[in-house]
């Protein structure tokens, strides 16, 4: 029976990596991948072994620009009638900063108002993960709904006033820290819809 010998080993991963990245149009992925060569009277030999394994890569807030900055932001739409206008339904929205990490709740305060004939039958409110694949100077982007909540409905020539929590999931940070990557983005946005019978007003707003 042969001899067995164990070999440990460490290695210090650079903090300039991007994260560990999957989906169904491309991946960026990590393998730890060992080689044996046996040598003797009979042919050579390479013996390999690949392991996969995850990282995730670093984002400190502390030193991003405009992590710490407040969102306040107006949005407005007329809303038009078979012959005139019926009105104008809108939103403000405020967040308290735009750097968030996983685990994390976004405190969201949108103060809707329906100054048209129609009823505003539902608002959402979504997390949006963009991601953007760069190929030879051309590029894909796929955008994915991770967090979706829906609030309430607005009467006409009626406001509400809408609180809610977002959980941010486990997800890879914007830009997949690190040092990003040149082939692939990821980034972060909010985006409110306020939904009548014909129409939707909308506006998204970029996060860290």
């Amino acid at each position: 029976m042969g001899k067995s010998s164990k070999y440990p080993f460490q290695f210090t991963l650079p903090r300039t990596l991007p994260s560990t990245f999957t989906s169904t149009t491309g991946n960026l992925l990590y393998f730890i991948i060992a080689k044996i060569t046996r040598t003797g009277t009979g042919p050579l030999s390479v013996i390999v072994a690949r392991l996969p394994f995850a990282f995730n890569g670093e984002l400190d807030l502390n030193n991003h620009d405009g992590a710490m900055k407040e969102i306040s932001v107006n949005k407005e739409k007329i809303m038009y009638g078979l012959i005139r206008t019926s009105g104008r339904i809108g939103f403000k929205l405020d967040v308290p900063r735009t750097g968030f990490v996983p685990g994390e709740n976004i405190p969201v305060t949108v103060e809707m108002r329906n100054e048209s004939k129609k009823i505003v039958q539902k608002t959402t409110l979504e997390l949006l993960q963009t991601v953007t694949y760069i190929v030879k100077r051309k590029s894909r982007t796929n955008l994915k709904i991770i967090r979706l909540v829906e609030g309430p409905s607005v009467q006409k020539g009626g406001s509400e006033l809408w609180k809610c929590l977002l959980a941010i999931p486990e997800v890879p940070p914007s830009g997949l820290g690190g040092t990003g990557c040149t082939i692939l983005k990821c980034d972060y946005s909010l985006e409110v819809r306020l939904i009548i019978l014909i129409s939707v007003l909308f506006l998204m707003y970029w996060l860290h």
